[in-house]
């Protein structure tokens, strides 16, 4: 029995007008289509679902096509993704319905940490309830759809669907898509606020295929180039230490290609400006502390600066330090990866190997890595590197996003009919040596710091970084 009721105008729909034989056709379409993309393209090396479950998930939601919202189907299609337990990939709905916020998940709860201007009022507060419904009950019902490499991701990942309606429709969460009622708390005061909900239903897609844009080959050329550039001063031992193989580089980069989905609409939310934040627009930067006798690297994101690469600027850094070893006594060096959520695993190295040469010439100097949430894919590989080439390196701060496992080459596709976009790995990334993890991070594909100093709301409400402040405190007793 085809039950589809579309309770509002700006409720999701993706065939508008279509008769329920059309409708169900065309969702069999997609499924039949990211059915063949999974199974052919997505790497095969490190799989969570079998293909034989795979395909009775599917099965199993084609029969279900007729009693389904469109809302619904997407929650269901997420589902399935999120049973290959791979934080790359995910479904996007680009036909946006958003409230006017966005939420982080601390570990005594979930809190609003920005909105739109009018409901600043409401920052900081923290969420007890969705229409009525507790928000632990909430939480467990978006994790079961959060697409994580473990059980720590999903607990992140909530973030990215708590405020978009889409999925608390589809949850059975919400039922009326133009307003939502919130229980929300701060000190010890509970009240009731209805946001309205931010819609755009007319979002205009477009597709780029990196192999077809004009300037493909001398981007090619200039990716080889900046390998070759790495290249040029490695010796054998270290072309071992780091795994890499100048020959193979290369022709990934030749045969390398991608595929982008994205929209022209620009931003949708006007949230304000978090208050507690770091400059994460820079690529890489420093700052020296000297009360602590100490010098943060802060690495943002795995690729390079246009107005100078990670190169040169490594090798400005360095000099800087030993330039002013004496006025700043340098005994610490820390680095930031919080924020670093992915690029180029290669940009790192000019760095990796300058710290090492540094550190043999300065055996005093104790190194520490900060990680966190966002630390995904190749900030995620970063991170490996400096917990395994580097001896005594202490790291602080809480587990990654990133698993032990993980996909490279990341490339998007599209479902032919609902729009719907969906994203996966090409290759799976096997270089991980396992002597340096435990048996529990191991099995539940997560890593975690040496020393756990998290985040709570008080670094957002006091605009301070307290997890940094500590960091310091310690290694300075």
């Amino acid at each position: 029995m085809y039950v589809h009721i579309n309770t509002s105008k700006n409720e999701l729909i993706f065939f508008k007008g279509e008769s329920r034989e059309i409708r169900k056709k065309k969702l069999e379409e997609d499924l039949e289509y990211f059915e063949s993309v999974m199974l052919k393209k997505y790497q095969r090396e490190h799989r969570n679902i079998s293909d034989d479950n795979f395909k009775k998930e599917i099965n199993n939601l084609r029969l279900k096509l007729d009693n389904l919202t469109d809302n619904e189907f997407v929650v269901e299609i997420q589902r399935i993704m999120s049973m290959f337990r791979e934080g790359h990939l995910s479904f996007n709905i680009l036909n946006q319905a958003l409230l006017p916020f966005e939420s982080k998940v601390f570990d005594n709860g979930i809190y609003i940490i920005r909105t739109e201007k009018e409901y600043e009022k409401y920052i900081y507060y923290k969420i007890l309830a969705i229409n009525d419904i507790d928000i632990n009950t909430i939480l467990k019902k978006i994790e079961n759809i959060v697409s994580g490499d473990s059980s720590k991701c999903l607990k992140y990942g909530v973030d990215k669907y708590i405020n978009n309606v889409d999925y608390l429709l589809g949850l059975g969460i919400v039922k009326n898509i133009n307003n939502v009622k919130l229980s929300i708390e701060k000190n010890g005061e509970v009240i009731d606020v209805v946001f309205k909900t931010k819609i755009n239903r007319d979002i205009e897609v477009k597709k780029e295929v990196f192999s077809e844009i004009e300037d493909y080959n001398n981007i090619k050329l200039k990716m080889k180039q900046k390998v070759l550039d790495i290249f040029e001063n490695l010796d054998d031992e270290k072309l071992k230490k780091y795994n890499l193989n100048l020959e193979q580089l290369l022709n990934e980069i030749e045969k390398f290609d991608y595929i982008s989905y994205y929209t022209t609409s620009g931003v949708f939310l006007k949230l304000g400006d978090i208050p507690y934040n770091l400059d994460r627009n820079k690529a890489y930067d420093f700052k020296f502390f000297p009360e602590s006798d100490a010098v943060v690297f802060q690495y943002n994101k795995c690729e390079d600066e246009e107005i100078e690469n990670l190169k040169s600027f490594s090798k400005k850094f360095f000099d800087y330090i030993e330039s002013n070893k004496k006025i700043f006594r340098i005994k610490n060096i820390i680095v930031d990866l919080r924020y670093n959520s992915g690029g180029s695993s290669l940009v790192i190295l000019p760095f990796l190997i300058d710290l090492e040469n540094y550190l043999k010439m300065n055996q005093d100097i104790r190194l520490s890595v900060i990680i966190g949430r966002n630390t995904f894919s190749a900030g995620a590989d970063a991170f490996y590197q400096f917990k395994t080439k580097f001896k005594n390196v202490k790291s602080y701060g809480e587990e990654l996003s990133g698993g032990i496992y993980a996909s490279g080459d990341i490339t998007t596709d599209i479902l032919p009919n609902s729009k719907l976009i969906f994203s996966y790995g090409q290759r799976f990334i096997n270089s991980i040596d396992k002597r340096f993890f435990t048996k529990k991070e191991i099995f539940e594909n997560v890593i975690s710091p040496d020393i756990f100093i998290k985040q709570t709301i008080l670094d957002y409400e006091k605009n301070k970084d307290f997890v940094l402040e500590k960091i310091l405190k310690l290694i300075k007793n």
